[in-house]
């Protein structure tokens, strides 16, 4: 399904600044030209499909040898109903001087581009990952909170349900789509269990091998999952959720 087109699309160009001071200096001008890649090639921003897509504008070859972007101290706005200006952002996205987001600023920026739907669709994103993310939260139940924290390396024994609740809502608010991403895991249940068996030292971690005695279970962490999955080591398995058994109602007397 092609992309809704976005009626008067506006992106702004902005020089990036440092302790109120930008890299382009008042009243000079920054040039920003096509460079090659290390194959020799133009890095244009611009795929051979788009190229034709223009009805005003001939891009070919020898566009792209004598164009440039002349940019200055202040912000310019780019209108992408404008083919011109539609060729000049494709092509400013890809240049290393140029970020697409605040987020990809590094040492090499010059200018970074700010796209005001671009940005309320990703806060938007991240807005419905946090109600998913909350919406599985409160379909957990306390004891699958407290294992689910396992998952974000903590060591559960003994805390507090209060303390466990707040610190995943903390890494909701962090990282929702992390959290979404754990939660839909098909392998949650296995690295759950993994995580018990070492916290209740029926197994330990040597480096990244988890060993049960000195039988190595897996030599990192997706092997363990492996072995603990394939079916013909079910008995084995259920030795090892047998031990867990114990050993937590032997804590919870001892409690």
């Amino acid at each position: 399904m092609a992309k809704k087109k976005i009626k008067n699309h506006k992106v702004i160009i902005k020089p990036v600044t440092k302790d109120g001071k930008g890299k382009v200096l008042e009243h000079c001008r920054r040039t920003l030209a096509p460079f090659a890649d290390e194959h020799g090639m133009l890095i244009t921003g611009h795929t051979a499909k788009q190229e034709k897509e223009y009805k005003m504008m001939n891009i070919d070859e020898n566009f792209w040898k004598n164009y440039n972007v002349v940019l200055t101290h202040k912000s310019a706005i780019l209108n992408l109903d404008i083919e011109r200006d539609l060729v000049k952002y494709r092509f400013l996205r890809a240049h290393k001087e140029v970020a697409c987001s605040t987020s990809e600023i590094n040492s090499n920026t010059t200018y970074v581009l700010y796209d005001e739907v671009e940005e309320a669709k990703g806060s938007n994103k991240e807005f419905d990952d946090k109600v998913k993310a909350f919406n599985y939260l409160s379909d957990m139940s306390e004891s699958q909170r407290v294992s689910f924290l396992r998952l974000y390396g903590y060591n559960t024994f003994n805390m507090n349900p209060e303390i466990i609740m707040s610190k995943i809502q903390l890494e909701i608010e962090k990282n929702p789509k992390g959290f979404i991403t754990r939660y839909e895991d098909g392998n949650k249940d296995v690295k759950l269990l993994l995580s018990e068996l070492v916290e209740h030292r029926i197994l330990r971690v040597d480096k990244t091998s988890y060993l049960f005695g000195e039988i190595v279970v897996g030599a990192n962490l997706e092997l363990a999952i492996d072995f603990l999955n394939d079916a013909k080591n079910g008995s084995f398995r259920e030795q090892l959720v047998t031990a867990l058994r114990d050993a937590k109602d032997k804590n919870s007397k001892v409690i």
